[in-house]
């Protein structure tokens, strides 16, 4: 199942700029448990790939909270070979499929 995130980000190098992005939640790797992996963020002026994965297990409301690790790997436009890491928290809705989420951490444009 894919969630479609959107957001704002604020800090350099990048100004304040709108983003869009999304990534899987994953049922079935391990059963029992919900998996959110594979994010990748539409900016204005390119597309900032990274990778997460994290794995929890649903409360009684239906809500899936993780927090882990990402790294940021590149991208197109402004951020081809662009790197970075941080912590993101995710908080999804399995009956709304709404995710909340959360990234902290840096990005260091290439060049």
């Amino acid at each position: 199942m894919r969630f479609q995130s959107v957001g704002a980000l604020d800090g350099a190098p990048t100004g304040a700029v709108d983003w869009t992005g999304g990534s899987c939640v994953d049922l079935i790797m391990q059963p029992g448990n919900v998996t959110v992996r594979d994010g990748s963020f539409s900016l204005a002026d390119g597309l900032l790939e990274g990778t997460y994965e994290a794995t929890g297990g649903p409360d009684a409301t239906g809500h899936v909270v993780v927090t882990e690790t990402f790294t940021l790997t590149g991208g197109n436009g402004v951020y081809e070979g662009a790197t970075g890491s941080g912590t993101f928290t995710a908080d999804v809705d399995l009956f709304t499929t709404i995710a909340d989420v959360t990234l902290i951490g840096s990005l260091e444009l290439a060049g």
